[in-house]
């Protein structure tokens, strides 16, 4: 437990092999309708270390003279490692769930979950399913129980973009964040500057981003509307440290980007009969790259080449039982190439 800010306390639920399941930030916000945003992971254990956390952070308050209570549990989106502390941190808090439509809906049960899934459409599924690395596979068998996945079909508050939430001492405003999930929200408050993004700007590491709920285009359109916002001071992420030279680290991370999808693009085009997936993630990640980083790395190649795909630069061909991404005439247009890269960073 950490007083990260003045009267705003981050409790971090770590994990041995931090590779597998990443340190998740669970904040509060202490104040009289004190709120709690992202709950973390849900196993017995995540939860147990949540619970003796949360009692020092009492204490802290108290010692202060501080009224507080926890009224709203707010997750930033329908990943795991976000929501799978719900109902557990509810039963123990007394708090109240606040979900977006969206995320009542996905986060209802396991069966809605994986529907959400498979009705994504992604063309690029067919690629994810014939060459993903065997481990990436697999992962998809465990984390259910490494994170301790927990469903909640009761929230207890429905919220809405652009609503306000008050703490009862502040406003903090349900901003739109969509790229990672497509159900992101953030929290801000204007007067303050601070802001909780759960994944959408992290200081450590580049957000993941892969099929089927991920968008790079939005997820772009998302950090410029965040730089844009008036008086940001400080971010406070769902993973790592505090954000805190905002926009300096949200131009990083769309120049990032736009180079990583610039680097798909030129490796695409010198293959005009088409690149099979798993060459192309080799060529991105060659011999030697640690398989758990080119097991994640494969979700942000297949997101750009569904991009790619919207904005008509490749198409997929079928040959041989094997599908190979193929570039079509505007790939090798230079005009036309940066013009689509503009999307993703403008200054």
């Amino acid at each position: 437990m950490k007083e990260v800010l003045e009267g705003i306390y981050c409790i971090t639920q770590k994990f041995r092999w931090s590779m597998f399941k990443p340190p998740a930030n669970i904040y509060i916000i202490g104040s009289k309708k004190g709120i709690i945003f992202d709950s973390g992971y849900g196993t017995y254990v995540d939860l147990r270390f949540f619970r003796k956390q949360y009692l020092q952070v009492l204490s802290d308050i108290k010692k202060k003279g501080i009224e507080f209570r926890a009224s709203y549990i707010i997750p930033s989106h329908s990943h795991g490692d976000h929501f799978s502390g719900l109902s557990g941190i509810r039963k123990f808090t007394k708090a109240k769930v606040c979900l977006t439509p969206q995320m009542a809906e996905v986060l209802s049960s396991r069966e809605n979950l994986i529907k959400k899934h498979k009705l994504s459409g992604s063309p690029v599924r067919i690629l994810w399913k014939e060459e993903r690395t065997k481990a990436a596979g697999r992962w998809d068998l465990i984390f259910p129980h490494v994170f301790g996945l927990k469903f909640l079909a009761d929230p207890d508050i429905i919220i809405r973009e652009n609503d306000k939430i008050h703490d009862g001492e502040k406003d903090w405003r349900i901003i739109p964040v969509k790229g990672h999930c497509d159900d992101h929200i953030a929290l801000f408050n204007e007067e303050t500057g601070i802001m909780f993004c759960g994944d959408n700007i992290l200081q450590n590491v580049i957000t993941w981003l892969g099929p089927p709920r991920s968008d790079v285009e939005a997820y772009c359109r998302s950090l410029q509307a965040v730089y844009n916002l008036k008086n940001l001071k400080i971010i406070l992420p769902g993973h790592g440290r505090p954000v805190t030279e905002p926009k300096k680290r949200i131009i990083e991370i769309l120049i990032h980007r736009r180079n990583r999808t610039k680097d798909v693009i030129d490796i695409i085009s010198k293959h005009k009969k088409g690149i099979r997936f798993k060459n192309l993630r080799d060529s991105i990640y060659p011999e030697g790259t640690k398989f758990w980083v080119k097991s994640s790395g494969e979700g942000w190649i297949l997101s750009t080449i569904d991009f790619l795909m919207k904005k008509r630069m490749v198409h997929l061909s079928k040959k041989n039982g094997k599908t190979r991404i193929v570039p079509r005439r505007r790939i090798y247009d230079a005009v036309e190439v940066e013009k689509i890269l503009s999307l993703l960073y403008s200054n």
